[in-house]
């Protein structure tokens, strides 16, 4: 149903129609992956340990994982988009979500380091910058497999509806 609505950023879209072409997407991707490596695109070099070399290659830099990955980025995106119209946020959220946490805890780091040590620097930047960032990727992910709004939104009717 995601490659139907190729380009669709308008409407909404239910948690199944996500996680089954997140799920989708991880065994299609997987597969090129193997047709990669069997066509000798490795992404891993021989390990040589204790005077043995082991091999364990697999590809997702190759061209069918390069061809795979364009194909499905614009639909992965618009389904995100309309997942997020359902659950009544707008679809701006993931970029928001994605962007925000580190620059604001970057600039609460710095105004921290300026207050007490009256120089910019970087001694609670990381910290601050990966909590910051590790609770908004939690929100993202419960907001990912909470039930839609029951009924309609102002992003349109309720595809559980839809029958």
């Amino acid at each position: 149903m995601a490659l139907s609505n190729y380009v669709n950023f308008s409407g909404r879209a239910r948690r199944s129609e996500f996680w089954l072409f997140f799920l989708y997407n991880i065994i299609f991707s997987l597969a090129a992956g193997i047709f990669d490596t069997t066509l000798g695109y490795d992404s891993i070099h021989p390990i040589e340990y204790l005077g043995l070399t082991y091999k364990f290659s697999f590809s997702f830099y190759g061209p069918i994982s390069l061809a795979y990955g364009i194909a499905v980025a614009l639909p992965a995106l618009s389904l995100l988009v309309r997942r997020m119209h359902d659950v009544g946020k707008s679809g701006w959220f993931p970029f928001i979500i994605t962007i925000g946490p580190p620059i604001g805890g970057g600039l609460i780091a710095q105004s921290f380091n300026w207050i007490f040590n009256h120089s910019i620097g970087f001694s609670i930047l990381g910290p601050l910058v990966i909590g910051t960032s590790l609770i908004s990727v939690i929100w993202f992910y419960v907001l990912l497999c909470t039930d839609g709004t029951i009924g309609e939104n102002k992003y349109g009717p309720d595809p559980k509806m839809k029958k």
